[in-house]
């Protein structure tokens, strides 16, 4: 019978012969194992040879049997060298290196002297063709023709700016109203669950209580059970008197004292016992019934505390949230009505100064180049002319007489759409703290209604290091804000020491 380790070896062998693609199976080797002796050497052999150091590789194997057809005997013609004329092969092979490795050097040199040429040459002819007069007029041209796709490229990107701001402030206005209308149903709804999470306020059944009842029920069967004995004792009394030779017993025979005794003895038992009865039948249930009522009691009130501050969180992180928006608009805004007024700023004075010197480079250009100006026309025709150009080619005005009063309604329709978006925008981030300073206010009032019966009736949602935390980040924005306001009337240091104090208290 084959154990565990003829098993492992016979199967380590027959993955081996798989590998190698060798056609023997598992009938092939299985006489070898098959016999003590013979079995014994396999293992020892597959132990020692059949492992990752010893045994070869399939790409090995492959290797191994292309140099053994190469490697047979060498033929006549071929040469023995000994190692003399190995050692001076590899001295001339070295030599032989070093002179190309000296070559290609030199050439290196001659094609960095050769690339330096090149660029002296490149530099005195752009040296030359700029100084022509018409390679000036034409990179005047160019310019213009910049100067004015970058103008069309900021006027384009800053209009889709402050579309999308007005989307957002719109959006944001109605998301602020349904938050705001879905935070008064939830209020509401808490406002029912507040009886819910507050204790009850007097119990109709306490411990005390039954414990009196308790002890006044156990005093009653004890006077109910003495009444009953005496009853008994007076009518068997009566009975014995009644019998014929009663009067002639004696007191020593009857033993009166001794009986009288014992009654009294069972008598002092009575109330022990009958509390016991009364403990057990009726007090301990209630008294269990009792603290399991207030268990439960206490167990969904607190289920329901933790339902209703669950709630709370989740509006106070809402309008967290929502105040972020508001904030980040408002930034938003303020920074499109900087940038709005820097760009009037560097690009007004050039054009009320004059359009003549605007317009020259292009009026000049297309006058030197008939070929080049009709090219330009039909571009402009196709994508640049605005709507201010039609109208003055429509009516025959000069661009020169026109340009100054569009130029000036520009600026003025600039200037009043800047005031709106401000007004828009101070507005709205009013409406939006006012909204949550109510939404506040609320919630406080719910708060203390709901921990009116705690401890110190207060309550903390943060920790007192997190709450001076976000104070301070709160007043760092407000800093930053009334930096920016101020920025626009060209105090950029006070936006500086902001951003830096806003960042070290991030920071911190």
């Amino acid at each position: 019978m084959m154990n565990i380790q003829d098993y492992q070896a016979r199967e380590r062998l027959l993955a081996a012969l798989k590998e190698r693609e060798i056609p023997l199976g598992a009938d092939d080797i299985s006489w070898a194992f098959a016999s003590p002796k013979t079995r014994d050497e396999m293992i020892v052999w597959v132990k020692e040879y059949l492992h990752d150091e010893t045994l070869l590789s399939a790409d090995e194997m492959q290797i191994y049997q292309e140099l053994s057809h190469q490697n047979g005997p060498p033929s006549s013609d071929q040469l023995i060298l000994n190692d003399a004329q190995l050692k001076a092969a590899i001295s001339s092979l070295q030599t032989s290196t070093d002179l190309i490795e000296k070559h290609a050097e030199t050439l290196e040199a001659q094609r960095e002297a050769l690339h330096a040429l090149q660029r002296q040459t490149l530099e005195r002819r752009s040296a030359a063709e700029a100084d022509s007069p018409g390679s000036k007029r034409t990179l005047a041209g160019s310019l213009d023709f910049t100067v004015e796709d970058l103008v069309n490229s900021i006027e384009e990107e800053f209009s889709i700016a402050t579309k999308q701001s007005a989307k957002a402030v719109s959006s944001l206005t109605s998301q602020i109203s349904e938050r705001l209308g879905a935070d008064d149903q939830i209020l509401a709804a808490l406002s029912k669950l507040a009886p819910r999470t507050m204790p009850l306020s007097k119990e109709a059944v306490t411990v005390p209580t039954v414990d009196g009842w308790s002890r006044a029920l156990a005093s009653l069967r004890e006077q109910d059970t003495k009444a009953r004995i005496d009853t008994l004792i007076n009518e068997a009394i009566c009975d014995y008197m009644e019998e014929p030779g009663a009067a002639n017993i004696s007191d020593e025979d009857t033993n009166l004292e001794d009986l009288e005794a014992e009654v009294e003895s069972l008598r002092s038992e009575i109330g022990s016992v009958m509390e016991l009865v009364v403990g057990s039948d009726y007090r301990q249930p209630l008294v269990k019934a009792i603290r399991t009522n207030q268990k439960h009691s206490q167990s969904s009130q607190h289920e329901w505390l933790e339902y209703v501050l669950a709630t709370l969180e989740h509006m106070v992180n809402q309008l967290e949230v929502i105040s972020a928006c508001s904030v980040d608009l408002r930034n938003h805004n303020s920074v499109l009505s900087e940038i709005s007024s820097t760009f009037a700023e560097l690009f007004e004075p050039n054009a009320t100064s004059g359009s003549e010197k605007s317009a020259s480079p292009l009026s000049k250009m297309q006058s030197a180049r008939p070929g080049l100006a009709s090219r330009a026309d039909s571009k402009s025709a196709s994508s640049n002319i605005n709507l201010a150009e039609q109208v003055f080619r429509r009516f025959a005005i000069p661009g020169r007489v026109g340009a100054p009063a569009l130029e000036t309604a520009t600026v003025a329709s600039k200037a009043r759409l800047h005031e709106q978006y401000a007004s828009a925008a101070t507005s709205t981030a009013d409406v939006v703290n006012k909204a949550i300073d109510e939404q506040k206010k609320a919630l406080q009032s719910a708060l203390k209604q709901l921990y009116a019966s705690t401890t110190y009736s207060s309550v903390q949602l943060l920790p007192e290091d997190v709450e001076r935390d976000v104070q301070g980040l709160d007043d760092a924005i407000n800093e930053t804000v009334a930096a920016l306001s101020s920025a626009e009337n060209g105090n950029h240091d006070a936006v500086r020491r902001s951003i830096e104090k806003l960042k070290g208290r991030l920071q911190s």
